[in-house]
């Protein structure tokens, strides 16, 4: 089966992380330390050397996908958490801990949010007061005239509710599934390895 992917970086990553996967948690050897194609006719005997190419692939494809996607992931990162702002468990949540409440349709004018940002993985949100409030729908707001001068800072400091509510937006957009999905299956492919060296070594 071919394996699509408009990003071949991306693509390879991901190839080449489900397959140390599946060859660790299937517990994969190489019989009699020999690597045999027999499509081709060829025999390895120092197979070390093929588990060194892997993981020089690996580490080759991790780098150049990373280059690849760190520009774009800090900006459709940043994009997505502001959408985020419009979302019901972000709302409810600002509202619990501020006891303000946010303008909902099809209201023109009220407190809303202006800016979503986070900073160690503690979350901070902006509001203000807007005027003319334009509803694109019943949860966005499609325009707003949002005075400056009543602009205030508040910070989520429960890193339980952070880690829930950046879990919920995270597996919710496409920055997640994809960009960050590969580097979380190329951690996972690392983990199983030091586990499979943890138990030999045992």
């Amino acid at each position: 089966m071919e394996f699509q992917d408009s990003l071949p970086e991306r693509r390879n990553l991901m190839v080449i992380s489900i397959g140390i996967i599946i060859y660790f948690l299937a517990e994969g050897s190489l019989s009699n330390d020999t690597l045999k194609l027999q499509l081709l006719s060829i025999e390895f005997q120092k197979t070390n050397v093929i588990y060194s190419a892997v993981w020089i692939s690996f580490l080759w494809c991790l780098y150049r996908y990373h280059l690849k996607v760190k520009d774009q992931f800090r900006r459709d990162f940043y994009m997505d958490l502001q959408d985020f702002r419009y979302s019901k468990i972000i709302r409810n949540r600002f509202e619990k801990i501020s006891g303000i409440e946010l303008a909902k349709a099809p209201s023109n004018s009220g407190n809303v949010i202006s800016h979503i940002q986070t900073n160690k993985l503690k979350i901070c949100v902006q509001i203000g007061k807007g005027s003319d409030l334009s509803w694109k729908d019943e949860k966005k707001l499609r325009s707003v005239t949002l005075d400056g001068s009543t602009v205030k800072s508040f910070e989520i400091n429960s890193y339980f509710t952070n880690f829930k509510i950046l879990s919920y937006f995270l597996i919710s957009k496409n920055s997640f599934s994809e960009l960050l999905a590969p580097y979380l299956l190329a951690i996972f492919a690392v983990g199983c390895a030091i586990k499979n060296l943890i138990a030999i070594e045992g």
